[in-house]
């Protein structure tokens, strides 16, 4: 799903704002990746989100984020660890940044559910070849293997 404005390009994996599907709903407590390209200097304005948290992950430039509650912070963490912002999902994030052939395994426990995005160039993960933008939901593996087709950047999403 796409969305396009002057200053914003966006490309939403889940159903958002006007692009609803009810088969792409989000994933576990995750509901929303945005990918958003936004011209220099613009942004959205303070506005609410109710019984949200909301990580941003920045691929090139920089990003001022700040809640309606004038709250902002940079990392995030279920323990507010090293004076990181305190997230309140059982959700572990990983994000790595890959060679082509660099791989990685992630031993995966039974009870856990696993997102992976790809944020930039290409991998495959456990046997599907993914691109930029592509995601992934890994259920019922006991492991999630990553190998760079390409240079590649990439979120995984350990969630209850």
């Amino acid at each position: 799903m796409h969305t396009q404005m002057g200053w914003l390009v966006s490309r939403h994996t889940f159903s958002f704002g006007e692009h609803h599907d009810p088969r792409f709903m989000g994933f576990r407590a995750l509901r929303v990746i945005n990918e958003d390209r936004l011209a220099p200097g613009q942004g959205f304005g303070t506005h609410s989100h109710r019984d949200m948290e909301i990580l941003s992950y920045v691929l090139e430039g920089a990003l001022r984020h700040q809640d309606s509650t004038g709250t902002g912070s940079v990392i995030a963490s279920q323990d507010g660890r090293e004076g990181s912002i305190t997230i309140h999902q059982d959700v572990n994030l990983y994000s790595a940044v890959f060679e082509t052939g660099n791989r990685a395994t992630l031993p995966l426990k039974s009870d856990r559910h696993i997102w992976v995005q790809v944020a930039r160039g290409s991998a495959r993960v456990n046997n599907s070849e993914l691109s930029a933008g592509d995601g992934a939901a890994l259920a019922d593996e006991s492991v999630a293997e990553l190998e760079a087709m390409a240079p590649a950047e990439i979120l995984l999403f350990d969630l209850a």
